[in-house]
């Protein structure tokens, strides 16, 4: 290689300097087109409280459901059991017959998943 091509140390501080002063100037810019500000903290206990409310509105909507059809369950089966006693005792068969088939059918469905992976 010739000194010509080889660049001086002051050209490289020179060329360095202002890439630095480029990319400064370029940030610059970048942060006055994008302003960053902290949101205020009533703003995040605003949003806390409505979730809360919100979560609250939704647990009591589920208890209520829970508890309609519990209900309207219980009745059923104490008319069943008290009126008619033979079909109380078919609705058990049938809650036990559809508990171990829907047991097995979730049980082959997840063995094939995990077989295909």
């Amino acid at each position: 290689m010739t000194k010509d091509n080889i660049p001086s140390e002051k050209q490289s501080s020179k060329t360095e300097a202002e890439f630095v002063q480029s990319m400064n100037h370029s940030f610059g810019k970048l942060e006055q087109s994008f302003s960053f500000t902290t949101p205020d903290v009533n703003f995040f206990e605003q949003k806390i409280a409505e979730q809360k409310k919100q979560i609250r509105k939704k647990w009591r909507q589920d208890l209520l459901l829970f508890s309609a059809v519990a209900i309207v369950i219980l009745s059923l089966m104490f008319t069943a059991f008290f009126q008619q006693p033979y079909v109380f005792v078919v609705l058990q068969v049938m809650t036990v017959i559809s508990l171990v088939g829907y047991t097995g059918y979730e049980f082959r469905k997840r063995k094939e998943r995990v077989h295909h992976e």
